[in-house]
């Protein structure tokens, strides 16, 4: 961000009148800013209602909030995967297990994607695909099968790779992709958190 910001103003890609900022604290620290500021706002409203509720809207400041510019969620590096305003965490994006990367939540729901037996894709990409996964597959046990995502047009193993990872996925990066599967499944059966997203949870929530 910082070079970013040195970059804009040092660049001609700017109208000199145009002024450029950098967010003290960064994006994180302006999302938690604006979810605060909220929050104090509700409560002066609330209290005035209740010290005289024949306050004009006018004098209350008309319940105006100070809403965030920004749009999206925050990609951050955590189990959270992205934030949205107040830093609360994603409920679109997941973390692959694979790659780590970001990934639509919906990857994970077989009703929105098709298997290798499906038409969702073309013939001879998707024969490819499936000939690429039998040899990657072959000897390790309880794999998912191999599916397509209509949207981005790539195949993936739900659970261990993601459309973005699958393509670039070799035997052993799968044989130890399936192996953190097991392990974390292992994990949530006894009620415990897996070391690669719980401890790392954990910590984050202690310095926060």
């Amino acid at each position: 961000c910082e070079k970013a910001t040195s970059y804009a103003i040092q660049s001609k890609l700017f109208p000199k009148e145009l002024p450029i900022y950098h967010l003290e604290g960064g994006i994180l620290a302006y999302l938690d800013h604006v979810a605060a500021k909220k929050e104090d706002e509700n409560e002066v409203g609330e209290s005035s209602c209740a010290r005289n509720s024949e306050i004009s809207g006018k004098e209350k400041g008309d319940g105006k909030q100070q809403n965030s510019t920004f749009h999206g969620e925050c990609f951050v590096f955590d189990k959270r995967v992205a934030v949205t305003e107040g830093l609360k965490p994603s409920s679109n994006y997941i973390a692959c297990h694979g790659c780590r990367g970001p990934m639509d939540h919906r990857l994970l729901s077989p009703l929105n994607n098709h298997t290798d037996d499906d038409n969702g894709s073309n013939n001879s990409t998707d024969n490819e695909a499936v000939q690429k996964y039998k040899t990657l597959a072959h000897g390790i046990s309880n794999l998912p099968p191999l599916t397509y995502d209509p949207t981005t047009k790539n195949h993936y193993l739900p659970g261990l790779t993601c459309p973005r990872c699958h393509v670039s996925t070799t035997r052993e990066s799968l044989e130890r992709f399936a192996q953190r599967e097991r392990q974390m499944e292992i994990c949530k059966k006894e009620g415990r958190s897996h070391f690669q997203d719980g401890g790392k949870m954990r910590s984050v929530r202690q310095e926060s």
